[in-house]
């Protein structure tokens, strides 16, 4: 038996404009949904407990505070239930082509411009399976182009999460080499 946790709901905004009612209207399907989940099913012996994440909740995104606290939530909940010896495996997904909520085309643009291509699916299930297989607990996915995120990432302040990605550091290496920094 397994449990997978795939809702989500986008509504972007600056912090200073979001309402209580919005940031609980993101935060209530991820949240809420997890949570009750892994309560209905703490006891049972699962093969797999299966929550979908987003990058948001794990590098940020513009105007997405509430979205990116309701994944952090998610993943925090895969390492408590990994620290009591439960089946726990979160991915923090880049984003999906052909479905999912960044199949829009301003928005799909956005994040290619920045980077950050969409994964096609059956990339993406290869992805999960292989991170069931390896029981990872936090993980995340995503079809980045180095040459795009990085500079995009870190262009209003250097970023301590890209350190220990050799694809990042030799942008950034090349970068620092040739002035650009």
């Amino acid at each position: 038996h397994a449990v997978v946790h795939a809702a989500g709901v986008l509504d972007d905004g600056v912090l200073d404009s979001m309402s209580v009612e919005r940031v609980a209207g993101v935060l209530r399907p991820k949240v809420d949904g997890a949570r009750h989940l892994h309560e209905l099913t703490q006891d049972l012996d699962l093969s797999a407990f299966v929550l979908f994440s987003s990058l948001a909740g794990a590098i940020g995104g513009a105007g997405q505070g509430s979205y990116a606290a309701a994944n952090a939530y998610l993943d925090a909940l895969a390492q408590q239930r990994r620290a009591q010896g439960l089946a726990a495996t979160s991915v923090a997904w880049g984003p999906w082509a052909e479905a999912g909520m960044a199949v829009d085309g301003a928005l799909e643009d956005r994040l290619r411009r920045g980077g950050m291509a969409a994964m096609t699916p059956e990339l993406a299930v290869k992805a999960l399976q292989q991170a069931l297989d390896l029981q990872e607990t936090h993980l995340a996915v995503a079809d980045l182009d180095w040459e795009r995120f990085v500079p995009s990432y870190t262009a209003v302040r250097a970023s301590r999460l890209l350190d220990e990605m050799p694809e990042a550091r030799r942008v950034l290496e090349a970068a620092t080499a040739g002035g650009t920094t």
